[in-house]
């Protein structure tokens, strides 16, 4: 549960992150869960910026975008829009796009101390000296000077976005009013105000204990959960509070306050809703409640927190495992595992993305010369190494210095290794291709990835270098229920055979999946079906 709630907490990226491109067009997006947005941030690629904040603000960011493309510095704005005050943060990613930081000024004041509206509104976070941040540090000097206890319950709003989606911006505000005056007015209640988007912060002095508190925050939780009519329309929210006690859980303002805020966003992100948590029953060690996610994957690359596994790649006739695709794993000290999506779409907007695949291919080289080495080899006479790197590293220069240093200091064959890279990466120009040339002649296989997903005209196929291509799993998923997609992937089987190169299926779970490719005949296939990541000395041995 501990391992859940820590990677669930990771899960809970408040700011919203976004690579723009020069042209104003939102490229990617990540986290956005503490903003109060009228879109949803998973909807905004390929978006203007203009679809966030309307075209005034967009136009002002655009002038921030090209000044910090052309000064190669980080620049940082302050802006309003309707009754919220945000902070933008750009700094340069790469030649023509910016990475983009987006924090609401209630979640940036409570990084030092909660700062919420008084008991009965919302005030914008720009107001420092609001009556629940002032209530809340008084008591906790209080407590400090009397040794009592306090409780403080951080309620996470579950449902709020959508209802903002729905309602607006304004109506999804007098709703949170509504709410934190009825909480205030509820026994015992010191204080109760809103610390975030959907986060409200209700203090509760002199609680005797654990069982005086949790009677109080189930309280509130009852309040949250009920159903209301909210200007004419039905407003359902699903609260998660999470609880913390001075001064188990912290002594100061501060640590209280991001004891009690994990406790509830870990809780609604994995699962536990409509319930009260408390932190020291969910929590023993200290995790951060908003991790600041570059300054970890530093840190893990730089203490070898990072592990590969590795996935088979089968040969259809035979049914014998042919290559060994790299699978990276991240191992917190803390929190345990982490979910590779949690953590790899961050890694490509940061420029430790370059340094990570160095790191990645050196590692791989060797752990794979030391397997072929061993005993447990047998059987892994035509065994490849598959290594997909990212793209920065792709197009930079020293990517085929740093394969030929791997495959030097392993003493790995270059035949052995395999190269997967986009159709994108093979546009980057001339160079690129050459250099793609150059490890083919020194015998590294070169397999496209994601063949069929972008047009590629016949009489380039033909000339550029590749010695394989690899069906996306978009297609291989629909093989049983779309007669489109089983025509689609036949046809891909069919041009990669006429071209003279092999052909791998991704993602493949079912046998059904399995037995189509084998009929149009596909050389090879990978995915779940084929078992779990898993350490090189069990992988030759797996069958479907």
């Amino acid at each position: 549960m501990n391992q859940q709630l820590g990677q669930s907490v990771i899960a809970a990226l408040p700011d919203l992150t976004l690579v723009v491109r020069r042209d104003g067009i939102i490229v990617s997006t990540l986290g956005g869960h503490g903003l109060s947005l009228a879109r949803n941030p998973a909807d905004l690629a390929g978006k203007p910026l203009a679809e966030l904040w309307g075209i005034q603000i967009a136009g002002e960011l655009r002038k921030l975008v090209v000044r910090t493309l052309k000064s190669r510095d980080s620049m940082e704005w302050q802006f309003a829009h309707q009754v919220h005050q945000y902070t933008v943060r750009i700094k340069p990613q790469g030649v023509d796009r910016v990475l983009m930081i987006i924090r609401e000024r209630a979640s940036a004041a409570a990084e030092s101390t909660p700062v919420s509206g008084s008991q009965t509104s919302h005030t914008t976070a720009s107001d420092p000296l609001s009556e629940f941040a002032q209530a809340f540090n008084r008591a906790v000097g209080n407590a400090r000077l009397r040794e009592v206890r306090l409780a403080l319950g951080i309620v996470h709003l579950g449902g709020l976005r959508e209802l903002t989606w729905a309602l607006g911006p304004a109506s999804a505000d007098r709703l949170v009013s509504e709410l934190t005056t009825q909480i205030a007015a509820l026994d015992r209640t010191a204080a109760c105000g809103r610390q975030e988007a959907d986060l409200l912060g209700v203090l509760w002095e002199d609680v005797s204990g654990h069982a005086a508190a949790a009677v109080l925050a189930d309280r509130v939780r009852e309040v949250v959960a009920a159903d209301r009519l909210h200007e004419g329309k039905t407003a359902t929210l699903v609260p998660s509070v999470g609880v913390a006690l001075y001064p188990g859980d912290g002594r100061g303002a501060r640590a209280l306050f991001e004891s009690a805020r994990t406790a509830a966003l870990g809780a609604h992100f994995s699962g536990r809703t409509n319930a009260v948590t408390f932190c020291s029953d969910t929590v023993p060690l200290r995790l951060l409640a908003r991790p600041d996610f570059e300054q970890e994957l530093r840190w893990a690359l730089e203490h070898e927190q990072f592990e590969l596994r590795y996935l088979p790649v089968m040969a259809l006739t035979g049914r014998r495992v042919t290559a060994a695709q790299t699978a990276l794993r991240w191992t917190h000290p803390v929190i345990g595992p982490v979910p590779p999506e949690k953590f790899l779409p961050l890694l490509a907007t940061m420029d430790l993305q370059t340094s990570l695949d160095r790191w990645l291919m050196t590692r791989a080289c060797q752990q794979f010369a030391h397997y072929l080495a061993s005993p447990a080899a047998t059987g892994a006479d035509t065994l490849r190494l598959s290594v997909r790197p990212g793209r920065q590293f792709v197009e930079s220069e020293q990517m085929t210095r740093c394969i030929r240093d791997a495959l030097a200091a392993s003493e790995l064959p270059a035949w052995r290794l395999v190269v997967e890279i986009d159709l994108r990466s093979l546009a980057g120009g001339s160079r690129v291709r050459s250099r793609f040339r150059d490890l083919r002649q020194q015998g590294v296989c070169i397999q496209l990835d994601d063949f069929g997903s972008e047009s590629v005209p016949l009489a380039r196929l033909a000339h550029l270098p590749v010695d394989a291509v690899k069906i996306p799993q978009d297609f291989v998923s629909r093989i049983e229920r779309d007669r489109s997609a089983r025509s689609v992937c036949g046809s891909l089987i069919a041009v990669a055979r006429a071209f003279g190169l092999k052909c791998c299926a991704a993602g493949v779970e079912t046998r059904a999946q399995l037995e189509f490719l084998d009929e149009n005949q596909c050389d090879q296939a990978q995915g779940p079906i084929f078992g779990d990541p898993t350490e090189l000395s069990a992988l030759v041995h797996q069958t479907p």
